[in-house]
């Protein structure tokens, strides 16, 4: 029974500590921060459409003058939004 256990714990140690190819998922994960970092350069430089351009076409926005959640915002609307805040934020400075 000891040498039975003994060999479980074995096998399971080797196959635990066998490397895995996480090529593909690094690659996803570096392509999606490249482009969450671009979109925040976009926001930063006050870029809206750029900024927007990283959204999906179907994105819902509920912006802060919708009254109820089943309302929404088209892309066009955030981008008009935006433009709107960058407007503002100019003037205060």
């Amino acid at each position: 029974m000891k040498k039975l256990l003994l060999g479980l714990f074995v096998s399971a140690s080797m196959i635990a500590c066998t490397k895995k190819d996480n090529t593909k998922n690094q690659e996803l994960f570096d392509k999606n921060v490249e482009s969450f970092n671009k979109a925040n350069e976009a926001f930063a430089a006050e870029d809206a459409e750029m900024f927007v351009s990283y959204f999906a076409d179907s994105v819902k926005w509920c912006g802060p003058e919708k009254k109820l959640l089943t309302e929404y915002s088209t892309k066009a609307d955030m981008i008009q939004a935006l433009n709107m805040l960058y407007n503002v934020a100019k003037v205060s400075h």
